[in-house]
């Protein structure tokens, strides 16, 4: 990459095109375009994604995570706010309304976009398509004023992006009654119920593997240092990049005394897990705010290894009981841990 902008040299030049963040009044057009471009020659600077890969692994470690996009950095000046999207194939949040600026880079891969008539999905709530856009790596969109969008990843790969966006994003205006908007919004989880743990450990693991991914990618003190910090937050292993990679990962044989190492413990300890048999195969099940959900299903051999982690807060993956082979623990283990109800622990 031949630029060295960092996200300091981008954040000051954003205090020239946008307002403070005590004037409640919306950037010109003309502005919100030189924003784009700031952008566009940013994400392909290293130093940029460090900085910002930098936050966003400091956002993880607080375990401040959530459903949609939570920001990595907001710029105290003018309330600007940074955020990495994370979207596996087909992946898409529905259609939505932002009500003001918002920009979004494509990091990694490609997204679609498509856009709709403002106005009829306001009145009427009636979907109409007035644009679809299939933004490659490196382009960057904007939206100035209120617009009603469905970014989704039509793609077979993992997509990437940054969206910086206003704080006013989100207010209702004159242009913008809320109280018309008819159509469906996506509903957030429950965040007191434990299976929101469960949504969040998801979360931060699908977000480690990705950077780790991007990091191992560069090579300098700085990646060097973050890939320390990802090893240090639970991904390490390059055979657990199974949500990530373009093609599975074969998993090699794991002695008895590594297996023992390989502890977990629930990621909330009022989750409720079950496990039913059927003659064909045993499931697992946890308890959701919208009722009982099927986990993962697995040979009928599982089943005693299934019952065991339903009753038990932690184990190692030794312990796990049946007619399992080393490796087999190990891959139960690691399949508990990738859904997001248990943690691994030293």
């Amino acid at each position: 990459m031949t630029t060295s902008l960092k996200l300091t040299d981008i954040c000051d030049q954003f205090d020239r095109l946008f307002p403070q963040i005590d004037v409640h009044t919306h950037p010109s057009l003309e502005a919100v375009k030189s924003a784009r471009s700031l952008l566009e020659t940013a994400i392909a600077s290293d130093a940029f994604i460090l900085d910002c890969i930098e936050h966003e692994l400091a956002l993880i470690e607080t375990s401040k995570l959530g459903s949609g996009l939570i920001p990595f950095f907001v710029q105290p000046t003018t309330g600007v706010q940074f955020s990495f999207g994370y979207w596996s194939p087909g992946a898409s949040p529905g259609p939505h309304v932002h009500t003001a600026w918002t920009l979004t880079a494509v990091c990694r891969n490609t997204l679609n976009v498509l856009t709709y008539d403002t106005q009829t999905a306001i009145e009427s709530g009636d979907l109409v398509i007035k644009k679809n856009i299939d933004a490659t790596q490196g382009q960057v969109g904007f939206i100035h004023r209120v617009c009603v969008h469905e970014p989704i990843n039509t793609s077979d790969r993992w997509t990437w992006t940054m969206h910086v966006t206003s704080p006013l994003d989100g207010q209702p205006s004159d242009e913008f009654p809320s109280d018309r908007f008819q159509f469906e919004q996506e509903q957030p989880v429950i965040s007191d119920h434990p299976f929101s743990e469960v949504v969040r450990s998801r979360q931060r693991r699908v977000r480690l593997r990705y950077l780790r991914s991007i990091l191992m990618t560069m090579s300098c003190e700085r990646s060097a240092a973050c890939l320390a910090t990802c090893d240090r937050l639970g991904v390490k292993s390059q055979n657990h990049n199974l949500l990530i990679t373009e093609s599975p990962i074969k998993a090699q044989p794991y002695s008895n005394a590594q297996n023992r190492t390989y502890k977990l413990q629930r990621t909330h300890a009022d989750l409720i897990l079950k496990c039913k048999r059927t003659d064909t195969a045993a499931t697992l099940l946890v308890d959701t705010p919208n009722g009982p959900e099927e986990l993962v299903e697995m040979d009928p051999i599982a089943e005693p290894a299934l019952q065991f982690v339903s009753q038990n807060l932690s184990f190692s993956a030794d312990s796990l009981p049946g007619e399992l082979s080393q490796l087999e623990q190990y891959q139960i283990s690691e399949t508990l841990e990738n859904l997001g109800i248990y943690r691994s622990y030293t």
